[in-house]
C-alpha cells in the first residue's frame, strides 16, 4: 500500500487507476475533475453533488477523459 500526502501526489502516481472519493460532498465536483483530468477512472459516493450542474461538470469531464 502506498500513502500520498496530497491529493497532487495521489494523482501523479502512475500506479494508481481509480480513485475512490469520499470528502465532504461540496468538495466533490473539483476532486473528481481533477482525478479525471489525471486520466484516473473516479468513483464517487451518493450524493455525488450539491447541484445538477456540477454533477453535469464532472459527467462532461469524464466523457472528455475518457474515463468512468
Amino acid at each position: 500500500v502506498n500513502r500520498h500526502e496530497t491529493l497532487a501526489e495521489l494523482l501523479a502516481d502512475p500506479a494508481v487507476d481509480l480513485v475512490d472519493v469520499c470528502n465532504p460532498t461540496a468538495q466533490h465536483p473539483e476532486t473528481v475533475i481533477a482525478a479525471l483530468e489525471a486520466g484516473k477512472h473516479v468513483l464517487v459516493e451518493k450524493a455525488i453533488a450539491l447541484t445538477a450542474e456540477d454533477a453535469d461538470r464532472m459527467l462532461a469531464a469524464a466523457k472528455r477523459a475518457g474515463r468512468l
